[in-house]
């Protein structure tokens, strides 16, 4: 995936979805309300604590380690912050793999009718840092990545949603994406072409 492919994130839509389709199911809404809310793994929406200022601090035992994670979400979805402190699921975490909680929390999302899968809410919060043109350094940290995975791994996407924001701001109407794609790699060959002039 590194370079090549523009990464999935959950639509808007998918998210109002998964609200409702886990919208009585409090523990599991929990969880949900995290990832939403601050891009957490679905292990860190387990590992951590809702935090009184609006963040979420992600315990040392996680892929990553400790580290605090703001959101503007918080703000304009004060339903999703107050859920996001609810009861977790019962769920064993001792002796368990990060990477098995994942896959338990993938399986609760699909059998309870999420339409999208919790790394893609993990993108969402990550693609809209980069909108938001947070630094990528500040932006990294938040993500629990390092500048570099960052930027390998969302590169694609970033690219494109310059391309778009870009398109906009001039007036343009570009709606399919490989068409912002091939103007941005149309863009880079024109700069090193000039680079090596």
């Amino acid at each position: 995936m590194r370079h090549k492919e523009l990464v999935r994130q959950a639509t808007d839509h998918e998210v109002c979805q998964a609200i409702n389709a886990l919208r009585n199911n409090i523990p599991w809404r929990t969880i949900l309300a995290r990832m939403i809310l601050w891009g957490l793994r679905p292990h860190e929406a387990f590992k951590g604590m809702v935090l009184a200022d609006g963040g979420y601090q992600v315990s040392d035992d996680t892929k990553t380690g400790t580290r605090r994670v703001y959101s503007p979400e918080v703000v304009d979805r004060p339903d999703l912050y107050e859920w996001a402190q609810g009861p977790l699921p019962r769920v064993k975490l001792d002796g368990v793999e990060n990477r098995e909680i994942g896959h338990r929390v993938n399986r609760q999302f699909k059998n309870s009718g999420v339409p999208c899968n919790p790394y893609s809410l993990r993108h969402r919060f990550v693609i809209r840092l980069e909108m938001a043109r947070v630094p990528s350094n500040i932006a990294a940290k938040l993500e629990g990545h390092s500048e570099r995975v960052r930027s390998e791994s969302y590169m694609a996407t970033f690219q494109s949603i310059h391309a778009q924001q870009f398109a906009t701001e001039c007036g343009w109407t570009l709606n399919n994406i490989d068409t912002i794609s091939n103007l941005t790699s149309n863009e880079q060959r024109h700069e090193r072409a000039t680079a090596a002039a």
